[in-house]
């Protein structure tokens, strides 16, 4: 399933990856909350792999919110000690239940936000 040679014969491939958190700049932080490890980084790092061979579009989906809404997951910068697992380079869109971002491309100064 994690295999780029295989995920590589399908058409118009599109990664979607969950996040923890992801900052301001399309950095995701998938495994783990601040320097405490949650989880594995999963299929990121090989979807990621195989999207930049295979011209790919990536998406990150978390859910804007953690804690019953308590804990935003889009932050202006990851947690102190926080693992940058996919870097602003790979990311093409951050998607939530409020909307899309699309970030592949555009500089810090000319990020969605800031508009």
């Amino acid at each position: 399933m994690n295999n780029p040679s295989v995920i590589n014969q399908q058409h118009k491939m599109v990664a979607i990856n969950m996040a923890l958190e992801v900052d301001l700049t399309g950095q995701v932080c998938a495994d783990s909350i601040g320097s405490k490890f949650f989880s594995g980084v999963g299929g990121q790092g090989i979807s990621t792999a195989a999207r930049e061979v295979a011209g790919w579009q990536g998406r990150h989906r978390p859910a804007s919110t953690a804690k019953a809404g308590t804990i935003s997951r889009i932050v202006t910068r990851l947690s102190p000690g926080a693992g940058v697992v996919t870097s602003r380079a790979g990311v093409h869109y951050v998607v939530t239940e409020y909307g899309v971002a699309y970030l592949h491309g555009k500089s810090i100064k000319s990020a969605p936000w800031r508009s």
